[in-house]
C-alpha cells in the first residue's frame, strides 16, 4: 500500500483527546471508558470517528467506531455479547457501495452509539478517511469548526458542512475521501485552485 500521506493525523485523534474537550467530549469519553468498548473491539481495529474527536458535535451526534469486520462472524459475536443488553440495540448487515458492512446501534444513557465495520482495514475506510481530512483541514483553516458546527444545527451533514464551509461545489463524500489520500501541500493546492473556481 502507498504510504498515507495522513496516516500521522490519527495520532492526534485518540480517544484521550476528548477528556481536553468540552463537557459533553467528556462525556463521551467516560461512555467509552464504561462500556469498555475500545478494549472489547481491540482485536477489531477500533477507531473512534464522527463528530466529537474533531470538536463539531452537535445535539445528537453519534459515538461512531469504525472497526474491521472478519467475515468470520466474529465481531457478531462480540457484540451481541457485551452490548445487546443495552437500550435499543440493533444489528443489521448491508452492502454499502459493492462492501459488506456491518452497523450496530445502541443507546448509552441518551448517546447514540454506533459501530460500523468492513472488511477492509479502518484507516481505508470512509469515515476515517474523511475524518483524517477534516482534522488536517480544521488545523490548516481554525475558523472552519464554528461554521462547521452552524451549518450542521441548519441540517447538513458533516460532510456538506465542511465543502459548503471552504467554498467548494463538489459532491461532498468523494470529494473528501479522494483529498485524504492528496499530499498536505496538494490539498492546499486543491482547496485553493477549488475555491477560485467556485
Amino acid at each position: 500500500m502507498v504510504k498515507d500521506p495522513l496516516r500521522w493525523v490519527i495520532e492526534a485523534l485518540q480517544p484521550q483527546r476528548l477528556l481536553e474537550g468540552d463537557w459533553i467530549q467528556r462525556q463521551v469519553y467516560e461512555a467509552l471508558e464504561r462500556m469498555q468498548l475500545l478494549s472489547v473491539l481491540a482485536p477489531f481495529e477500533p477507531i473512534v470517528t464522527g463528530t466529537y474527536p474533531l470538536g463539531i458535535h452537535i445535539a445528537g451526534s453519534d459515538v461512531d467506531i469504525s472497526c474491521y469486520l472478519p467475515l468470520s462472524g466474529e465481531l457478531e459475536q462480540v457484540l451481541l455479547h457485551h452490548f445487546s443488553g443495552y437500550p435499543q440495540f440493533r444489528m443489521l448487515h448491508q452492502e454499502r457501495e459493492g462492501i459488506p458492512t456491518l452497523i450496530a446501534r445502541w443507546y448509552w444513557g441518551m448517546l447514540p452509539v454506533e459501530v460500523f465495520a468492513q472488511p477492509i482495514p479502518p484507516l481505508e475506510q470512509r469515515a476515517v478517511r474523511h475524518l483524517l481530512i477534516e482534522q488536517f483541514l480544521l488545523e490548516q483553516f481554525p475558523a472552519l469548526r464554528l461554521e462547521v458546527r452552524k451549518l450542521k444545527q441548519q441540517g447538513l451533514n458533516t460532510e456538506a458542512a465542511f465543502v459548503h464551509a471552504l467554498g467548494i461545489e463538489a459532491e461532498p463524500f468523494s470529494f473528501l475521501y479522494d483529498l485524504s489520500f492528496q499530499p498536505a501541500e496538494r490539498i492546499l493546492e486543491i482547496v485553493a485552485a477549488r475555491q477560485r473556481a467556485g
